[in-house]
């Protein structure tokens, strides 16, 4: 769509994931609002978005290299999030453009990549920026409902590794597109959303009941071993070992490990939070039926108890025993 000034042409388009008919569409509705308007309204709109989002919050570090990352790295989250439209695919914007897919679909990988992308909205003051994920999230949550009862057989939450837009899971190496403990890290954002926010609607009608059922997820799925820790039939670490059978565990990751024990202890702690004493109780006996991390004999944190930290790797699973 165009209009037509005496110097200048002004246009707009929206992209649409489903083929366009005859019938007006979505997009074509969009393009038409904003054909309404003009450049000079737009850009200033645009402007005093920026200005507020400048304004949430600063650093100010010795170090001038990191202290411009930090500002970059806030552009290109303020660039993408939004709280009512789709969250940050694996390459946002900044994608391939040669007529072809993008490296991996361009779709939603949860074993690092959309988390990572939204660290940024919590320190920074970005919560509404931060809820277009839990919005996303929360839209695509009966449809993981289907995938965990059809996939793991059991009830609980689980979400696939790596999804389409409306949260349909797309496969891939199994251990980690398929990896149960995914809604463990997903939890991290309503729980940084709730302890950010203190928003108590949040917690009681999002926050706690993502975390429940991710909880009875990993009740259901883990078994006691010998010594009365429970533990995952098989377990991975996000690309250690790549697509082979070398990549399954018969212990714990400390990668797993460390995501089922911080679903049980802040699900205890929300459950606190919420009056639910009995719950909490309840999460923080299955949190102590948890062993401890594999180490070295000098306290470094392996992979899992029968693979050292060997290797250079994009993803750094093993640290999560650190952080979250």
């Amino acid at each position: 769509m165009e209009k037509v000034g005496n110097t200048t042409v002004e246009g707009v388009w929206t992209i649409s994931s489903h083929y366009p008919n005859k019938v007006m569409t979505e997009a074509s509705r969009i393009s038409e609002t904003a054909l309404a308007k003009s450049f000079k309204e737009d850009l200033k709109a645009h402007s005093s978005w920026w200005k507020s989002f400048w304004s949430k919050s600063a650093i100010q570090i010795p170090d001038q290299k990191l202290e411009k990352q930090w500002y970059l790295e806030q552009y290109k989250f303020g660039s993408l999030a939004r709280k009512d439209a789709p969250p940050i695919s694996l390459q946002g914007v900044w994608t391939a453009d040669n007529g072809r897919i993008p490296p991996w679909k361009g779709d939603y990988h949860h074993d690092l990549n959309t988390q990572l992308s939204y660290w940024p909205a919590y320190g920074a003051n970005h919560l509404d920026e931060a809820m277009g994920y839990i919005n996303h999230l929360e839209e695509n949550k009966d449809n993981y409902l289907r995938y965990t009862k059809m996939f793991f057989g059991i009830d609980g939450l689980a979400v696939p590794g790596v999804t389409t837009l409306d949260g349909t899971e797309m496969g891939g190496w199994i251990q980690y597109s398929l990896s149960p403990t995914v809604s463990s890290w997903l939890a991290q954002h309503y729980y940084l959303q709730w302890r950010y926010s203190m928003d108590r609607e949040f917690l009681k009608n999002k926050a706690y009941p993502w975390l429940k059922k991710t909880a009875n997820l990993l009740e259901k799925l883990t078994v006691k071993d010998a010594q009365g820790y429970r533990q995952l039939e098989i377990s991975a670490s996000p690309e250690i070992n790549d697509n082979s059978l070398n990549a399954w565990f018969l212990q714990n990751t400390n990668y797993d490990l460390a995501l089922m024990k911080y679903t049980f202890g802040i699900a205890a702690e929300l459950a606190t939070d919420l009056g639910l004493t009995s719950e909490a109780a309840h999460w923080t006996t299955i949190l102590n039926e948890f062993g401890d991390y594999a180490l070295t004999a000098n306290d470094e944190l392996k992979f899992a108890p029968s693979m050292d930290y060997n290797q250079s790797h994009r993803h750094f699973s093993n640290m999560m025993a650190i952080h979250p």
